[in-house]
């Protein structure tokens, strides 16, 4: 009965929802009370239940079904709030199915070939299953040649995100750097993979961040182009990694406006006090863009006395709208942690900023 235990895990979630809480509702419409039925009877198919270790394939089948009609009557109108709740359990019980019952793979597969409209949200599912035979699956729909690119993309990106990538989901990404449409989603995924090891198995994320490295040192030298160098950098910011602070300091000097943005961009994962320094120095580029990138860093970093006087000094200095609009939102987050240096500077934004809805916000936060 271990099995049969297994499987109610699964598909329990999908029955309780739909037999449970509506049953003593009234449906007023005749098409409503037909639709509600079906619903009720996939539900309740998803529990028929053996004491093998597979779930039976009809089972697995009504619960796709049921997501699929879900999925098509979120498209043809607004769900309600309950409905989507209630969409996101039979989600939630796929996930589980993709986890404990390998025969579901081979469905959810199928239905992603096919290019159904479900498509893309039980890509999301074997995203969010992660296990090894889930990002398997979504390698081997990476190789199909008749997905359309979009498809490919938003595959790349399941994979890309996956909790704990496997070596062969880095490979698939690394190889994916020599498709030309993919390959800034392929950067980004390895940033985001080497974030994920970076604690469960340095020397991996450690081999990524070299990877990574490289890469921006050949287009840098190259001139690939400005994009790659951009994507590149991005990824450093998605690996967070202290082992990139040499490149990003460097890359904060660089002529060009755009790649100083993303350098700046990249640091807000980064820790440390040197990180917290180059974000100091961002926030005083010449560029507006250049300083709103440095503190659109700060949000994702603990505070720190270096970086609340950073933000101190901005509140005074800030000419640009965007970049002082995004200082004063920081202040505000910040001003719990570091009374004594943010006080002063947010109450002449509240009594003297041009802008009334700055002075509301610093207000607000001193009267708190």
């Amino acid at each position: 009965m271990q099995g049969a235990a297994g499987i109610l895990g699964a598909f329990g979630l999908a029955a309780a929802l739909l037999v449970g809480s509506g049953s003593c509702r009234r449906v007023d419409d005749a098409a409503s009370s037909t639709s509600r039925v079906t619903e009720l009877s996939r539900a309740r198919a998803a529990l028929v239940l053996t004491s093998e270790r597979t779930a039976p394939p009809d089972a697995r089948e009504d619960l796709l079904a049921t997501l699929r009609a879900r999925v098509h009557h979120g498209s043809a109108r607004a769900a309600s709030p309950r409905r989507q709740q209630q969409t996101a359990r039979v989600y939630g019980a796929l996930t589980a199915a993709l986890r404990t019952h390998p025969a579901t793979l081979h469905e959810v597969t199928r239905e992603v070939i096919a290019d159904r409209p479900i498509a893309v949200t039980l890509i999301d599912a074997l995203r969010e299953a992660g296990t090894p035979g889930a990002q398997r699956a979504l390698q081997l729909l990476l190789a199909r040649p008749e997905l359309a690119r979009a498809r490919r993309a938003r595959i790349a990106r399941a994979l890309s995100l996956v909790a704990s990538p496997t070596a062969e989901t880095i490979e698939t990404l690394r190889a994916l750097e020599a498709d030309r449409e993919l390959r800034a989603l392929a950067h980004l995924g390895l940033g985001t993979a080497a974030y994920r090891l970076r604690d469960s198995d340095p020397a991996r994320a450690a081999a990524i961040l070299d990877h990574l490295l490289n890469r921006l040192a050949r287009a840098s030298s190259v001139g690939r182009g400005l994009e790659d160098e951009i994507a590149l950098l991005r990824a450093l910011g998605d690996a967070g990694h202290p082992g990139s602070l040499d490149v990003l300091a460097a890359h904060l000097a660089d002529p060009r406006e755009r790649i100083r943005v993303a350098a700046a961009h990249a640091l807000h994962k980064v820790p440390g006090a040197r990180a917290d320094d180059l974000i100091a120095q961002a926030s005083q580029d010449r560029s507006a863009s250049v300083r709103a990138a440095a503190v659109e860093a700060l949000p994702s970093r603990p505070p720190s006395l270096r970086l609340a006087t950073t933000i101190a000094r901005r509140l005074g200095g800030e000419s640009d709208p965007i970049a002082r609009a995004r200082v004063v939102h920081v202040a505000v987050r910040w001003l719990p942690h570091a009374p004594s240096v943010l006080e002063g500077p947010l109450r002449q934004v509240a009594d003297r900023d041009p802008r009334p809805e700055l002075r509301r916000m610093a207000r607000a936060a001193l009267e708190r």
